[in-house]
């Protein structure tokens, strides 16, 4: 895991150019109300 979390943090700092993290941690549940609601603003 070590390994991922140093390859993310190398991505964006290439992506932003600053040392900031944006993280977006959600319950499944947060996910799949954020989905149907993607979802119904499509159709």
């Amino acid at each position: 895991m070590a390994k991922n979390v140093r390859l993310a943090s190398q991505l964006l700092k290439q992506h932003r150019d600053d040392d900031r993290w944006e993280l977006n941690v959600m319950t499944a549940d947060d996910l799949q109300a954020k989905h149907q609601a993607e979802g119904s603003c499509r159709h």
